[in-house]
């Protein structure tokens, strides 16, 4: 499930020493207290993603203290393109799936929830064209040699894809990009550690 998925990307930043655990329980700490979540804790992994979310979002700060994790790319151009790709894909493509996903989280009306669901299902497959578009041209990963956080995104939504309906088979450029960043040993370890892949 995708909350295996957010569990096995906060390890493997953790094992590059992008965080320790203590900073990790820190930020999923102020999640988990803010105003407004749930008291019988039903929303922990939205917590999580959220803390995941602010993790990524100050990924230049650490990868600054931090370099052996290779987060972002060293040339400046470069660097500047995989943070605003890097936003991009946390604060559009994310959310989207969110309301194909979890369509009651903004509304109550079950009409309303199936239209959320079908029109955002469109919106993703969008989406998804773009990063294929993205990464067509791309030798290794998307940004280097080495596969980083925006690949595992990638293998994210591709893999969601299937949950909003979306053949992965349908977008043969980016389900071959994909299946490279799952040969990966250290992916291929947690795919198969967490019983996943684009068809689970």
């Amino acid at each position: 499930p995708w909350q295996a998925e957010a569990f096995a990307m906060t390890v493997r930043l953790h094992e590059k020493g992008v965080f320790s655990w203590s900073e990790w329980a820190e930020v999923l700490s102020q999640e988990l207290y803010k105003p407004g979540r749930r008291a019988d804790a039903s929303d922990y992994f939205d917590c999580w993603v959220a803390a995941l979310s602010q993790i990524v979002a100050i990924c230049e700060h650490l990868d600054r203290h931090y370099p052996v994790a290779g987060l972002l790319p060293s040339d400046p151009w470069q660097r500047s393109e995989a943070m605003s790709r890097l936003c991009w894909m946390n604060s559009v493509v994310h959310p989207t799936f969110t309301h194909v996903f979890m369509p009651s989280k903004f509304t109550d009306d079950a009409g309303c929830q199936d239209e959320l669901r079908r029109f955002n299902a469109q919106v993703f497959r969008l989406h998804l064209e773009r990063i294929q578009d993205a990464v067509a041209d791309r030798p290794a990963f998307w940004f280097g040699e080495h596969a980083s956080v925006h690949d595992a995104y990638a293998f994210t939504f591709l893999r969601w894809g299937g949950f909003a309906g979306i053949d992965p088979d349908s977008l043969p450029g980016l389900r071959r990009f994909v299946e490279r960043v799952m040969a990966v040993p250290y992916v291929r370890t947690v795919i198969e550690r967490e019983r996943i892949g684009l068809d689970t």
